[in-house]
């Protein structure tokens, strides 16, 4: 199976008029959100790391900083993804060995998640791959235009997040 490469979005080149009209920001955050997951496989291959894709960032950062098991519902609070996802990166992690289920000593039908000391190696990789990203992402910017993109983004979380709020019963 062919891996999918990253290409342009058409108009969404660097400097042109056409990449800077409304409609194209959601273009260019896609784009974005390609080349840094693109990024992170590359980084992490280097890395010797194997198996760990950038949708499970979210559930290794949560794990690394836990010292004991926890329940699913927690990495589903922290990541914020629906708890099907989580407990499909959980279950891909659990086969690469990078995770473990232990049974919840109060409630014998549910399980506990915990780092393998093959899960807990991969941090050094993980930091490195996080700073790599960091760097690349805001090289050349200047730390007042670092601070807006910072707003800006956050503005535009907050626009989308207002959207997609469940809505109450009338």
């Amino acid at each position: 199976m062919a891996k999918f490469q990253a290409q342009p979005a058409p108009g969404a080149h660097p400097g042109t008029a056409r990449s800077r009209r409304p409609g194209g920001a959601f273009e260019r955050m896609a784009r974005i959100h390609e080349l840094g997951n693109l990024l992170i496989e590359r980084e992490l291959a280097h890395r010797g790391v194997r198996g760990v894709l950038p949708a499970h960032g979210g559930v290794l950062a949560f794990l690394f900083r836990q010292s004991a098991p926890v329940p699913i519902k927690d990495i589903v609070t922290f990541t914020g993804r629906a708890k099907s996802t989580v407990t499909g990166v959980v279950q891909t992690l659990e086969k690469c060995g990078y995770l473990s289920r232990v049974q919840d000593g109060d409630d014998l039908r549910s399980w506990r998640i915990q780092l393998t000391p093959a899960g807990r190696e991969l941090l050094p990789a993980f930091q490195g791959t996080s700073q790599r990203l960091v760097e690349t992402v805001l090289r050349g910017l200047t730390e007042s235009e670092q601070a807006l993109l910072i707003d800006l983004l956050a503005r535009i979380e907050g626009n989308l997040a207002h959207e997609t709020e469940p809505t109450s019963p009338a």
